[in-house]
């Protein structure tokens, strides 16, 4: 009766080693068998405006063939398209059997900044990067002293001078134009009117009291020439 149980005991075993086994072979042969299916046959690029310009394909390529099931490069990938200075940020998705999709996220233009009215400007985005020069545009300009390069990142004041200036361009028909005199902008608004601001004091509704200051100007067919906007209670002079 023992050795019965015995020999139960030692065929249970061996049931249960042979179907581990049977489970570690099958799952062998299926990695094996698609690491050579599941690999991207097809290599797609999106931004959130659409498809990717070809550059960008380009820089990755390297992608062609990729195994699908393993781990996705993406901080790789970060980092070849990061030579791109419109580039933000980077995600990589699957779509089995044979697709690997590179979703990339475009920096946003917030204004420009240049050395003159009339001469090369370069767009800047919501972080402060410098992401391409450009000549004709509408968005409000910052002049700075000397052209910026490609990648540049603006210092704390005059990104908070181009967001002034990117919320004072809501209220005008024409371009708005600053430039930081110490911890000041001076904003050439339309029809020969200054705005001044301390960059360092920015009132947290300063917007709506300029508002109501220009439709009031407006009102009466007479823009100020000045508007000072650096105390508690603005400035107005005709």
């Amino acid at each position: 009766m023992r050795q019965s149980k015995s020999r139960h005991k030692h065929q249970t075993r061996w049931k249960k080693k042979a179907l581990l086994l049977s489970l570690i072979g099958t799952f062998v042969l299926f990695w094996t068998v698609s690491g050579r299916v599941f690999y991207a046959q097809n290599l797609e690029c999106y931004t959130q405006f659409g498809r990717c310009p070809p550059s960008f394909l380009d820089q990755v390529r390297w992608l062609s063939r990729y195994p699908l099931l393993k781990h996705l490069p993406q901080s790789q990938v970060q980092k070849e398209l990061s030579r791109f200075p419109e580039v933000k940020s980077v995600s990589l998705y699957r779509r089995l059997p044979q697709t690997l999709i590179v979703s990339v996220s475009l920096r946003k233009p917030l204004g420009l900044v240049g050395p003159q009215v009339l001469g090369t400007s370069s767009l800047v985005d919501s972080d402060g990067i410098i992401l391409d020069t450009e000549n004709q545009s509408s968005l409000p300009l910052l002049l700075v002293e000397k052209p910026l390069q490609t990648g540049y990142q603006l210092s704390a004041i005059q990104l908070d001078a181009l967001q002034v200036l990117n919320q004072l361009a809501s209220l005008s028909p024409a371009r708005v134009i600053g430039k930081i005199d110490g911890d000041d902008l001076i904003v050439y608004f339309e029809q020969d009117t200054q705005i001044f601001f301390d960059l360092t004091h920015l009132p947290p509704n300063w917007h709506a009291t300029l508002q109501v200051i220009l439709a009031r100007s407006k009102i009466h067919s007479k823009m100020p020439r000045t508007i000072d906007l650096r105390f508690n209670n603005p400035t107005v002079t005709f």
